[in-house]
């Protein structure tokens, strides 16, 4: 069975720090494990979700809160041999 990560205090950078950063965290879950990692943001927060795409994350859909929406992206991981 997979396992979950969860850390809603994650944040990164607009910048190619940030960019980097995520593509190593990809690659690295790449290599331990296969499945799909599930990210989330403020459906609004158009900048956030322009770069989730540019890594690879795909938008899974939005869920209404209390008074706003959330977007869910979806990654899929691929286990490399």
């Amino acid at each position: 069975m997979g396992s979950t990560c969860y850390d809603d205090r994650a944040r990164l950078p607009g910048n190619w720090l940030g960019k980097n950063l995520l593509e190593e965290v990809l690659e690295k879950m790449g290599q331990e494990s296969e499945g799909v990692m599930l990210l989330d943001c403020f459906a609004g927060n158009k900048k956030l979700r322009a770069f989730y795409e540019s890594v690879g994350f795909v938008l899974l859909r939005e869920v209404p809160e209390e008074d706003y929406l959330v977007a869910v992206f979806t990654y899929k991981l691929r286990q490399k041999n």
